[in-house]
């Protein structure tokens, strides 16, 4: 699945308040995300609204809650997958 095919769609972000603006750029900008976003303040609160069809949510790594019924697809950007790049200085 790629951005573009999920702008009709809103996507969930887990942030503070303070953190909001840092996330939403990061989202739109890096990643491209074209959504409305919705924020969440627990990842608690972001899965019960995935579950309730608010939207989708994009995470990272292996679910650690199989039991959830969530179904992880890979985001796409430009033919391959989305992924980040973390460095340690």
């Amino acid at each position: 699945v790629s951005p573009e095919d999920l702008k009709h769609i809103p996507c969930i972000l887990v942030a503070s308040k303070q953190q909001r603006k840092a996330e939403f750029d990061y989202y739109s900008r890096i990643i491209g995300i074209q959504s409305e976003i919705i924020y969440a303040e627990s990842l608690e609160e972001a899965r019960l609204m995935v579950i309730g069809g608010k939207g989708f949510m994009p995470v990272e790594g292996q679910s650690e809650n199989s039991q959830l019924p969530i179904t992880r697809i890979p985001l796409e950007n430009g033919g391959g997958q989305i992924k980040r790049n973390y460095c340690a200085f």
